[in-house]
Formats: C-alpha cells, structure tokens, sequence
C-alpha cells in the first residue's frame, strides 16, 4: 500500500515539474536573447510562475520522501529499492530542471538597463522564497 502511495506522490512531483518547465521551454523557445522590455516582462510573468510552482513541487518531494521512509520501514528490502528507484527519479528531474532554469538566466540582453534589470530578476528567481518585481 505505502510503496503505491509513494510511486504515485513521486509521479505526481514528475508531472508537476513537467508542468512547471513547459512555460520555461516556451519562453526559451520563442526568445534567443532579452531584446527589449516586452521580452523582459514575459520573463518576469514566467519566473513568477516558477517561484510559485517550486512550492508545489516541494510539496509533494517532502511528502515522498516521508513515504520513503515508510515504505522502508513497512516494507524492508522492497520498499527501499523503491524509494531509491523514486527518489533517483526525482533527483534527475530536477538536475533536468536546473540545466533549463540556468539556460533562461544566462540569456544575452540587448542593452545595459536591461541586463541590470534582468539580472535582479534571475537572482530573485535563485535567491528569494517570493518575487518582489
């Protein structure tokens, strides 16, 4: 029962991560560079989303790693090779998720006011539980 309950929590966190790098891909795909400050406010509106989105997906990565424990402890051998399974899972996803966080922090931009501006945002983005822009 509790190796189901935490394959279906670590599934969860899986789609929730996928969910919340779709906007980052999309933002990636559309802008090579922050060329102006239409572009900049797309970027403001996305990291909004993913600041808010990382406390979804933590969420459920605390709960699956309570799971873990549990699965162990109820189900011995098994349930710790499925909370390594689970949690190797989660750990790749969100190595994945980095690399395509770092690509959208590490855009060209095309002037110095929105560099500054840019960058203040990229480090709110990795610094703060909350966006203040």
């Amino acid at each position: 029962m509790w190796i189901l309950v935490l394959i279906t929590v670590n599934v969860c966190s899986l789609f929730a991560s996928l969910i919340a790098a779709k906007p980052i891909k999309v933002f990636l795909k559309r802008h090579k560079t922050i060329a102006d400050e239409y572009v900049l406010e797309e970027f403001k509106t996305m990291v909004r989303h993913q600041m808010y989105m990382v406390y979804f997906i933590l969420f459920f990565n605390v709960i699956g790693l309570f799971l873990s424990i549990v699965a162990v402890v109820n189900h011995g051998l098994i349930g710790l090779i499925v909370a390594l399974v689970t949690n190797a899972c989660s750990f790749y996803q969100s190595q994945y998720f980095r690399k395509i966080e770092k690509r959208a922090r590490s855009l060209d931009t095309a002037n110095e006011l929105l560099a500054r501006r840019y960058y203040q945002i990229s480090d709110t983005w990795v610094n703060k539980p909350l966006p203040d822009f």
